[in-house]
């Protein structure tokens, strides 16, 4: 049984904008998925499992960020370069999980452990803070600007 109870989705998660919203909550399913795969007994099935799960990582940052990114560019964000940095690093960091569990050689449970934690810090730290921060402080400076 895994503990997975940190990839739920909840309010407090929210930037107040319903589509990233949406978005951001299909992220939370492919976290959990990735904290349910080491239920996954069979080595070949398992490392299967991962793939695909990285797969949608890689989905994800193709589209969800990319929208995002859209988003903020469309909505004048002034972080929007760094912003669209973190995001960089994420497809970066997801090509290189994907390269690893293609190798036969990597352990792909310790694999697996690091993108679950991969996954529960981009949730915690992106997610929770860096992209409230931003919708924040987008709202902040067009208030400011009326």
């Amino acid at each position: 049984m895994t503990n997975n109870h940190k990839f739920v989705w909840n309010d407090s998660y929210s930037v107040k904008v319903p589509v990233l919203d949406e978005q951001h909550k299909k992220f939370f399913d492919i976290a959990k998925h990735i904290s349910d795969l080491p239920d996954n007994r069979d080595y070949s099935s398992f490392r299967k499992s991962l793939i695909l799960t990285i797969v949608e990582l890689a989905r994800y940052a193709l589209n969800s960020l990319r929208y995002e990114e859209e988003f903020l560019i469309k909505h004048n964000c002034n972080e929007c370069e760094e912003h669209c940095a973190f995001h960089d690093r994420f497809r970066e960091k997801v090509k290189d999980l994907l390269k690893r569990a293609c190798d036969e050689k990597e352990d792909i449970h310790k694999l697996s452990d690091e993108v679950s934690a991969f996954a529960e810090n981009w949730i915690t730290y992106h997610i929770a803070y860096v992209d409230k921060k931003c919708i924040d402080n987008m709202i902040i400076d067009k208030a400011n600007n009326f």
